[in-house]
């Protein structure tokens, strides 16, 4: 069972059926980091969310867990299923 996904911004991941994407990640010069993440199951769902939001895919939840950033690649988003 997947707990934890791994996301890059214009890279989609399938898990199960249901699509993940990163559009767009925000870093202001004060205040959170946000995210607008793209979620595909039966439609296509776009949410703005920052560390901690919660989100449903289907009939599962799942909460924005952390952004790390390596400047090498860009930001990484953490996803984690909510149990």
């Amino acid at each position: 069972m997947v707990s934890d996904i791994r996301l890059r911004q214009g890279i989609p991941l399938e898990v199960g059926d249901v699509t993940f994407v990163v559009r767009h990640v925000h870093v202001p010069a004060e205040g959170p980091i946000s995210v607008a993440l793209c979620v595909a199951a039966d439609a296509e769902h776009e949410h703005v969310l920052e560390a901690g939001d919660v989100f449903t895919a289907r009939s599962d939840s799942w909460c924005l867990a952390r952004l790390d950033d390596f400047p090498d690649v860009g930001p990484l988003v953490v996803a984690r299923k909510v149990e």
